[in-house]
């Protein structure tokens, strides 16, 4: 969904007036997804939380929740509300894609590729009753790169390879049911390779300038092909596609961490240090915060440890 500026103005005018008027569930769900679209994650995770604490089983905002401390960095390896949706929606496609996403990052492969594929059985169930569904193709090629991805960490090339390519069929049929979907474009842009990923990025912000993955994705090939063609002059651009990113929010850290980690190819240690010590300021948990200060001190030699404290 492509958000305007005045409509995320309006959005966040608008949450704040709820808390004195009488506002249903699907009120707040709405505005929770506005907010989550336009990258406003805190505001966001407000208003799902205000939709749970009125209809404790509305399936969406726990699943808006859990999108929104994943991005945030907090509990995202807790479990607790995908089991919550399940528990009174076992048929929920987007909560097992979504357990599926979550329980990989703690290294339960086997768990992971389970609910992946009871997520990719269960939008086959729904798309042989509607093919038009562009949501479901989009949702049902990210739980296929997902098992795609686990099969490759376990070294199962064909796996690996049919599930990919199964992921992009599924992102053309949600391309060619919603051509004007940023981000279906957005998702096929992920599995294609430089140049045909680059120009797939660039459809999506066409589509929709205000869209963060899309100047994310945009920013991220443009540093592979710098690497790979020893063009620098990519690196600038890549840096542009950053600050296009921080201008529609600036509080999301995987924007400053990538713009840290090109400043360090570029030999602009000052600016790294600065946009890495916004990463922590974002992400004040423990494990992000050691991670960050040991990549700058092992750039900088240990030569600015007192930035950072022991």
């Amino acid at each position: 969904m492509r958000t305007t500026i005045l409509a995320v103005l309006v959005a966040l005018v608008t949450l704040c007036a709820f808390a004195t008027a009488q506002e249903t569930a699907e009120d707040w769900a709405k505005k929770g997804d506005e907010l989550y679209e336009s990258g406003y994650y805190e505001e966001s995770l407000s208003a799902y939380e205000t939709v749970i604490q009125l209809d404790s089983k509305n399936a969406d905002a726990w699943l808006g929740k859990g999108n929104c401390l994943k991005i945030l960095y907090k509990s995202d390896a807790n479990l607790t509300f995908l089991y919550e949706v399940l528990g009174f929606d076992s048929q929920y496609a987007d909560a097992w894609a979504a357990r599926g996403r979550v329980v990989s990052t703690t290294r339960r492969v086997e768990e992971a590729a389970e609910a992946y594929e009871t997520a990719v059985r269960l939008y086959d169930e729904h798309l042989r009753e509607d093919q038009s569904d562009g949501e479901a193709w989009l949702n049902k090629g990210r739980a296929l790169n997902g098992l795609a991805s686990i099969a490759y960490v376990l070294n199962d090339t064909q796996n690996s390879t049919n599930a990919s390519q199964n992921a992009h069929q599924a992102y053309d049929k949600a391309i060619d049911v919603g051509p004007n979907n940023p981000k279906a474009w957005v998702a096929k842009a992920s599995g294609l390779k430089d140049a045909e990923a680059l120009e797939a990025y660039n459809k999506a912000i066409e589509l929709d300038s205000k869209n963060v993955d899309a100047w994310l994705g945009r920013a991220n090939v443009l540093s592979t092909l710098a690497s790979i063609t020893d063009d620098k002059s990519l690196y600038e651009d890549a840096i542009q596609a950053y600050d296009n990113a921080l201008e529609i929010n600036p509080q999301d850290p995987r924007t400053w961490s990538g713009k840290g980690y090109i400043l360090i190819l570029q030999d602009d240690y000052d600016e790294a240090l600065e946009a890495y010590k916004k990463v922590i300021e974002l992400t004040p948990q423990d494990k992000i915060r050691w991670f960050v200060k040991e990549k700058i001190l092992y750039t900088y030699n240990g030569a600015i440890k007192d930035e950072f404290g022991e």
